[in-house]
């Protein structure tokens, strides 16, 4: 089963009324934004945080494509 949520850090660019336009956003045309929070670097970047199983193989992933078949 797949979760269909994501966690993105983005870019605000513009504010118009109620909408938010966004820069370096990772996620497909069409994908609901769902929530924004401000980036409050105090809480949200985690000193000594570590990437887990990932650390050993990120040198690989440069130019992998994804097995996830998006139709």
């Amino acid at each position: 089963m797949l979760n269909p949520i994501g966690l993105s850090v983005v870019k605000l660019a513009i504010i118009k009324g109620n909408k938010l336009q966004v820069e370096q956003l990772d996620i497909l045309d069409e994908t609901l934004v769902l929530d924004s929070k401000p980036y409050v670097t105090a809480l949200d970047h985690q000193l000594g945080s570590r990437i887990g199983s990932f650390e050993r193989i990120k040198g690989e992933v440069s130019g992998k494509l994804s097995d996830y078949p998006f139709t």
